[in-house]
């Protein structure tokens, strides 16, 4: 680890947006691995067709989102669901149809041969068609410069081009990984597969991730809060001592905690109340979605990211402060980097397991990672540069545990399984990136896109309006709402599947209250 650094640096803020990958949001970027090569020609492998299998007469190309499209425009919806991006079919994106596992680095009962000869499967296993063209939207990427905020700071800062989530699958286990450095009880989880049914929950069921980073981060004397704008809180899925440190309003009396309003990250920042480590969800259930999840026009997440970013550039913090942008997972989008063999969270573990409706059974042993997706290292400490460091979200905890343990003296290293022990710690983009002295240069102050969420700033509560709560839910956040609830314990319907519909987002929150207060009861 670069030593400079770490006297520099005392506070790490995480934010993690949803379903996106790295040829989708960053493809375009020069210089990176995306889809050009040096001439800015079109790499020859840079295509998709709807059967791998024959030699296509017609190859399906990444195409750009039009100016201005809506999100609706290039990722048509098909009921509650965008892309299939589960165990089971990441499988098909990544080696073809037939596959049945990983296991040690090797895919399983995959073809022979496909076309192109990695990750030829998206288009056959993500139907949805757009345009004019009758293109796959599942191939769409934007144009360089058409996302005003993140294609900004990745021209300002860091990019980190061999970037991976943690294994192939949905949102789920992936923030699993990026908290415990495993998905735990979760296992593979391809409970959004298609005509797929979650297996019984036990009836008092146990949340098994123990101990989390936040844990962690305690036992080394070092402090954390979640932040969130109103929707859906990981630690839902975590494990009850950590989801019941929920802030109180008093900073003074808390620090470490959940549930903390995302207007109190302003106020934090300019207090001098920033903890060691901050991690800001995405969701937001009323006006535009914050979180990037297709289906959801981007500009409210750019501007959550802006309102990020420009507090604390403008604050005392920017001096100390490591802002990280990544996302959960790819979301079953496209990209053309094939996974590399990493280090399983426990290795010699029986392989997970997986039977589909229809018997067929899956297995996994986590010894490759997910697809690539976008990551940008932004710090007054760092000069703009393009990372090709096979990094992944768990370099995130390395280099929180590296700092941790540097800050409280401890002698022996901290980790929390094998995965994020053996990842490259991001403290190694300041090796090549690092500045002899602070920025002058940084931007100041990232614009946002007016009429949509967070156009007016981050630092106000946020207010749901009459109309808001009595419209109905945007349906993936109804189904990813209760796929985040669904285990929590000490209420009537705990150790069932969560099958009622709510008619408006009013509904829907009174329920995810009612369920939490059982949880803390339990607790």
């Amino acid at each position: 680890m670069n030593a400079d650094f770490g006297n520099k640096i005392r506070h790490i803020v995480v934010m993690m947006f949803e379903n996106r990958s790295f040829d989708h949001i960053l493809g375009d970027m020069p210089g990176v691995n995306g889809f050009f090569d040096a001439s800015g020609k079109l790499k020859k492998e840079i295509y998709n067709s709807p059967n791998p299998l024959q030699s296509p007469n017609d190859p399906q190309l990444p195409f750009p989102i039009a100016p201005g499209a809506s999100e609706q425009e290039y990722i048509p919806v098909k009921g509650s669901k965008s892309f299939n991006h589960d165990f089971t079919a990441m499988l098909t994106d990544l080696y073809g149809p037939g596959t049945t596992a990983v296991l040690a680095g090797k895919p399983q009962g995959n073809p022979s041969q496909t076309f192109p000869p990695e990750n030829s499967g998206f288009v056959n296993q993500n139907d949805f068609q757009t345009g004019s063209n009758n293109q796959y939207s599942v191939m769409s990427y934007f144009k360089w410069g058409s996302m005003k905020v993140l294609h900004t700071l990745a021209d300002e800062f860091v990019v980190c081009d061999n970037w991976h989530c943690d294994m192939p699958g949905h949102t789920a286990p992936n923030r699993a990984f990026m908290h415990c450095a495993t998905t735990g009880s979760l296992g593979i989880d391809d409970n959004d597969a298609a005509n797929e049914q979650p297996p019984p929950l036990p009836a008092n069921p146990v949340m098994v991730y123990k101990p989390t980073i936040f844990e962690l981060l305690e036992a080394a004397g070092q402090t954390w809060k979640m932040y969130w704008p109103g929707s859906n809180l990981d630690t839902d899925f975590l494990n009850l001592t950590v989801a019941n440190q929920t802030w109180t309003g008093d900073d003074s009396a808390q620090t470490n905690c959940t549930e903390v309003p995302l207007y109190q990250f302003c106020q934090d920042v300019q207090n001098g109340n920033l903890p060691f480590y901050s991690f800001i969800m995405c969701w937001n259930d009323v006006g535009h979605d914050t979180s990037m999840h297709p289906q959801t026009p981007v500009e409210a997440g750019e501007n959550l990211l802006a309102g990020v970013y420009n507090q604390l550039r403008k604050s005392p913090r920017w001096a100390d402060t490591l802002l990280v942008v990544n996302f959960d997972e790819n979301g079953g989008m496209y990209d053309h980097v094939v996974p590399p063999r990493v280090t399983p969270p426990y290795p010699g573990a029986a392989p997970d397991t997986w039977t589909s409706s229809n018997g067929q059974e899956y297995k996994f042993d986590y010894s490759i990672p997910g697809l690539r997706i976008p990551a940008l290292l932004i710090s007054p400490w760092l000069n703009k540069g393009i990372d090709s460091t096979p990094f992944r979200n768990t370099s995130v905890l390395r280099y929180l545990e590296e700092m941790a343990a540097r800050l409280s003296g401890k002698s022996t290293d901290l980790f929390l399984t094998d995965r994020d022990r053996d990842a490259n710690s991001i403290a190694l983009a300041f090796d090549r990136f690092g500045s002899a002295e602070m920025r002058k240069d940084c931007i100041d102050r990232l614009p946002t896109y007016p009429g949509t969420t967070f156009s007016f700033g981050i630092c106000n509560p946020i207010v749901a309006t009459a109309a808001q709560l009595a419209a109905p839910p945007v349906p993936y956040l109804e189904q990813i709402t209760k796929e985040y609830i669904s285990g929590l314990p000490g209420h009537p319907d705990s150790g069932k599947p969560i099958t009622r519909h709510f008619e408006t987002v009013a509904e829907m929150r009174a329920y995810v209250s009612e369920r939490r207060a059982a949880a803390r009861k339990v607790h």
